[in-house]
């Protein structure tokens, strides 16, 4: 038998989509959700898969590093000046590239 359980976390994250042609291309906000599934063989002395309160605090750090950021697709021509502006709260966004 396998134990499965699922967490969901809320956070705030803004982007832009430089090329829309309307409101869009500004930066703007989303509620986002981040859910993590644990799977166990077997349960702990408790009778418990993990902890939620263990959970949050092992993603916690990962979670802040998203949460108010701006993600920005790295050829964006706004992405050089809002990463000097904003430092680790823009988040890079890659372009695919032909092997992705």
């Amino acid at each position: 038998m396998r134990y499965r359980i699922c967490k969901t976390f809320e956070i705030e994250a803004g982007h832009m989509l430089s090329k829309h042609p309307d409101l869009c291309k500004f930066p703007h906000g989303h509620s986002r959700k981040v859910e993590f599934v644990l799977e166990a063989a077997e349960l702990d002395h408790h009778e418990m898969v993990c902890d939620f309160k263990v959970l949050k605090e092992a993603v916690g750090e990962y979670l802040r590093s998203f949460d108010h950021a701006l993600c920005v697709n790295t050829r964006d021509p706004n992405y050089p000046q809002l990463k000097a502006a904003f430092g680790a709260q823009v988040i890079r966004l890659r372009e695919p590239g032909p092997d992705d």
